[in-house]
This record gives structure tokens, C-alpha cells and sequence, in this order.
């Protein structure tokens, strides 16, 4: 992925969050750092791996899993 490159992720109320490639590994890394604690957060972060993976594909959060990206990305930014 180039350093140009963005991240998208679909929350559960339909809210679209773009990252870049560094703001989506540092909200990766502190999903994966949270998740023993925080419902929602292991499976945020793969969902979020995916999408860093395959920049074309759309990544969708439920309710639980946005709850926890919206923590992380709160902390991250």
C-alpha cells in the first residue's frame, strides 16, 4: 500500500472513516492492545486488517465493533 493510500471503514450507523495508512496502523495496534478488555475490538481490528490489506474491499462495523473503533480512534487522534 503507498503512503498515499487511505482506509475505509463503514461504522454501523453508516458513517464512512477514511484513514490514512499510518492513522489506520496506529488505530489497528491500539484495537489489538484494548481488545482483551474492550467488547468488540479484536474483531474491529481484523476487519480493519483486511481493509488495509485489500484497499478495494469495504469493511462494515456493527454496533459493538464501531463502539470500540470510536474509543480507539478518539485516543489515536
Amino acid at each position: 500500500m503507498s503512503s498515499d493510500a487511505s482506509v475505509a471503514i463503514r461504522c454501523s450507523g453508516g458513517e464512512i472513516i477514511e484513514l490514512d495508512t499510518d492513522e489506520a496502523s496506529r488505530v489497528y495496534d491500539a484495537l489489538w492492545a484494548v481488545a482483551a478488555d474492550l467488547r468488540g475490538a479484536l474483531s474491529a481490528a481484523a476487519k480493519l486488517r483486511h481493509a488495509m490489506q485489500f484497499a478495494a474491499a469495504s469493511s462494515e462495523l456493527d454496533d459493538e465493533e464501531s463502539r470500540a473503533f470510536h474509543a480507539v480512534l478518539l485516543d489515536c487522534s
